[in-house]
């Protein structure tokens, strides 16, 4: 066994990452194991770690060897075979050696290296190592292969001089950068660990199950939430959704995809989830999808595009399909945001500039003209002196929200631009109906800030937050003929030109995000759930009825839970949800998540501790630890978790 490898690029955001404390399960001359936050100094020479009494370090040129596995006499007081390849052991001098001795030949007895064998510190500089006495060990059990890949890579990088004086001079300046931002240390510390969370992230699907959208291995209709098994224990962080077609983000950077082929790039249709092939050494950390295309922002600011590509939505100059993802090459290493609409796809790099592509159509993307724009191209509106920070896409328009207000433009022949009439717009401009207000001073928070905004097929819908009073509003305008609006019914003007704010049916709340379907509208609050508004033709408000009447005003979506909703999503005619929950409910599991059997009096339900998900006995025989969530004693677990857990 051997210590993971990484990139310089990821070994300089682990060096950054591993000053953070994080728990390590500590083994000892006595008593059981126990959990300890480890952490490295910020010159990178010295290993500490705190007890409940105490702080303690040891030097790093102490340290004589790394062992992978247990295999010292600490860990076979204790030993874990099922943490065997999550374990590591520091060989050090038991004390450091005073200043004097430090580079002397060895006392007799003692094992150093000789003062003519330099080890070259972390800062670049030279020594030798330093310690005297016996040797002690310090025995050390990572959460996951992801944790124990980075503290291997890293300690063994600097304890064998191998980490290059470029990459810790790159270390240092990440760390400078970090000081004061506790949101960018935190990003590095997630990306270099593959943090996870003690929650299990569950997706539930309902509405149409045309072409396999809503992943539940059939193309039957549900009219109420519904789990999807095959994403459970997957880790799904994000999901996107397209007319026909759903894609899964997993905390992995991996990408998987249900419903129409010509979305999900896979050579057949599927009505479960399938892998989306990606390039190789690629962490997706984004996702968007159009009506029959998909876009993927990767962790170094780079775009994939794939799908149907018959207006250029793909950004490749051509409009050929891609069937696989493929690398915008003329944006690469510059995205922060990204949106798609129906036929066409709207970047925003990290100077605040937007870039569109795709259908030109009544000035879909914005430019002045009605020609087709293959290649990522900047709007003149916007960039440094009126950077964009958020944009959404719906049929044939488009709204952001720069600096200087919100801006809309394209097709709008419902008044979904939200500008007091109903002529299209060929160029961005700003809807003068939202009073967004700057900050009235540098470091000030604006006096009415943007939470999120959405766009439908031919209507538009905005979050906005009163700061001074904490007050939340949700605008919607555009098409209202099925209720997408959440307005009042109106025979006579069905469609609405300006933003109008909606009435709220339940108490104080805060918006926490607004997602808009093809004619249906999502609202998710709290403490409050999960509301819709539109059409219901499909069962896509999850109402668990049967009528296919519109709803005029925001429903309570059924058997959604109330809390631990982390995203929605909303396609044509179906929705999603993103949830952090523990356990599946056992109303969603008549059948075991495994073999398929039906639950009986005999054959009962037993919950996987880590992944949450329902099996019977047979299926969830194997018991192992789950350090990620503090369990250090072998629990119940699944068959598929206990493969993951004891690899």
């Amino acid at each position: 066994m051997a210590g993971g490898r990484l990139t310089d690029n990821e070994l300089a955001q682990a060096l950054v990452a591993l000053q953070t404390p994080t728990p390590l399960l500590k083994f000892g001359t006595s008593g059981k194991p126990k959990f300890r936050k480890f952490s490295l100094s910020a010159d990178f020479r010295r290993l500490r770690w705190s007890s409940p009494n105490k702080e303690s370090e040891i030097a790093l040129d102490a340290v004589v060897s790394i062992k992978f596995g247990q295999r010292t006499e600490k860990f076979a007081r204790n030993r874990r075979a099922d943490l065997d390849h999550l374990s590591f052991s520091l060989l050090h001098y038991s004390r450091p050696a005073p200043p004097s001795t430090v580079g002397t030949t060895p006392h007799v007895g003692s094992v150093r290296r000789s003062s003519h064998s330099p080890s070259r510190s972390a800062a670049g500089s030279t020594s030798t190592l330093s310690g005297s006495g016996p040797i002690d060990t310090l025995d050390l059990v990572c959460k996951d292969e992801a944790e124990w890949r980075t503290w291997t890579a890293v300690l063994s990088g600097l304890h064998n001089r191998t980490i290059s004086e470029a990459v810790i001079e790159k270390a240092l300046e990440l760390t400078n950068a970090c000081k004061g931002a506790p949101e960018a240390a935190a990003f590095h510390a997630g990306r270099a660990l593959n943090a996870t969370s003690d929650d299990v992230s569950q997706v539930y699907t309902w509405g149409s199950g045309c072409w396999g959208a809503s992943a539940h291995g059939d193309l039957e209709m549900r009219t109420k939430p519904e789990i999807v098994k095959g994403a459970v224990g997957q880790g799904v962080t994000g999901l996107a959704c397209g007319w026909a077609h759903t894609v899964f983000l997993m905390e992995s950077g991996e990408v998987w995809a249900s419903g129409h082929r010509a979305g999900t790039g896979l050579p057949t249709d599927n009505n479960i989830l399938m892998q989306v092939p990606l390039p190789a050494k690629v962490e997706v950390v984004q996702l968007a999808c159009g009506s029959y295309h998909s876009l993927a922002r990767t962790a170094t600011g780079s775009v994939l595009s794939w799908g149907s590509n018959l207006r250029g939505q793909l950004g490749h100059g051509d409009t050929a399909d891609r069937e696989r993802p493929t690398p915008i090459d003329s944006v690469q290493g510059r995205i922060v945001n990204l949106a798609c609409g129906s036929n066409a796809s709207a970047l925003v790099d990290a100077a605040g500039a937007l870039l569109t592509f795709g259908q030109g159509d009544m000035g879909f993307t914005g430019h002045g003209h009605d020609r087709d724009v293959l290649v990522p191209t900047a709007l003149g509106e916007f960039g440094p002196q009126n950077p964009v920070l958020s944009v959404a896409a719906g049929d044939c328009h488009m709204v952001a929200v720069a600096a200087q207000g919100v801006f809309s433009w394209g097709w709008n022949m419902c008044g979904q631009l939200g500008q007091g009439h109903f002529a299209d717009v060929w160029a961005p401009r700003e809807i003068d109906a939202l009073h967004v207000t700057a900050a009235t001073a540098p470091d000030a928070p604006a006096a009415v800030a943007v939470v999120d905004v959405s766009c439908g097929a031919a209507h538009s819908a905005i979050i906005l937050h009163h700061t001074v009073t904490d007050l939340y509003e949700l605008f919607t305008w555009g098409a209202n003929s099925t209720g997408q609006c959440a307005q009042r019914r109106n025979q006579t003007t069905p469609n609405l030109c300006t933003p109008t704010p909606v009435e709220l049916r339940f108490g104080p709340s805060k918006l926490l995000a607004v997602e808009c379907g093809a004619y249906h509208l999502a609202l998710l609050t709290y403490p409050h759930g999960l509301w819709h508004a539109g059409s219901n033709t499909y069962g896509q408000l999850g109402l668990d009825t049967t009528a296919h009447e519109a709803s005029y005003e925001l429903a309570p979506c059924k058997l959604s839970p109330k809390t631990g909703i982390a995203q929605v999503a909303c396609g044509a005619t179906h929705s999603c949800i993103l949830v952090n929950e523990s356990w599946v409910d056992d109303q969603h599991c008549p059948v075991c998540m495994a073999c398929k059997l039906e639950f009986t009096r005999f054959r009962r339900r037993h919950h996987c501790r880590a992944c949450g998900g329902i099996f019977c006995a047979a299926c969830s025989a194997n018991r192992s630890a789950i350090l990620r969530k503090g369990v250090t004693a072998p629990v119940r677990v699944c068959d598929a978790c206990f493969a993951k857990l004891s690899r």
